[in-house]
């Protein structure tokens, strides 16, 4: 099967992990609150940033800080081995 590389044809811009990765990071605790949201794990949004920075949250289960942590982990994970130009992510078309 042949690869070819995606090709912006309206700003003529070439792929660049770094600057596609960057808003993701930045948006980490959106990420995580969209996806624990799903799961019926119904956080707020600074209460995940607080999670995230390290320090529990007051009235909430352990078993779902856990589960908000565990899908922080997932993303920088996917991060990570986007970073590491991991071949089962790529930005190629095929």
């Amino acid at each position: 099967m042949k690869v070819k590389m995606m090709i912006d044809t309206q700003w003529n811009m070439k792929p660049n992990r770094a600057k596609a990765l960057m808003p993701a990071k930045r948006q980490l605790a959106e990420l995580v609150h969209d996806a624990v949201s799903l799961e019926g794990i119904h956080f707020t949004l600074p209460e995940i940033q607080t999670l995230l920075d390290g320090v529990t949250v007051g009235g909430r289960k352990l078993a779902d800080q856990q589960v908000v942590l565990n899908q922080a982990r997932a993303w920088r994970t996917l991060f990570s081995l986007i970073d590491k130009k991991w071949q089962g992510v790529s930005f190629f078309m095929m």
